[in-house]
């Protein structure tokens, strides 16, 4: 049997789980305690942060035309570090 842990699930939050730590006023109003795997948690934490190192990395990048292969390499680093 798997030990659950707790956290928050939300709708609105990307990869909707939220450590009990990390919970804020603002995202509090949306959420709701759950009990689920560390497993799970990680990776719903692992997935966020990748989305937002992605998000920032596009900021960053000229045309995607122009730099599509250092996107997708980008992407499968982290995508290996999950």
């Amino acid at each position: 049997m798997v030990d659950k842990v707790q956290a928050y699930f939300s709708r609105l939050t990307p990869f909707y789980l939220i450590p009990a730590n990390a919970m804020t006023d603002h995202e509090g109003f949306d959420a709701y305690p759950v009990f689920v795997s560390q497993d799970a948690l990680d990776k719903a934490v692992a997935l966020r942060a990748m989305s937002k190192q992605m998000t920032e990395l596009f900021d960053d990048m000229p045309a995607p035309e122009e730099r599509t292969q250092d996107e997708a390499d980008a992407f499968a680093t982290l995508l290996g570090l999950l």
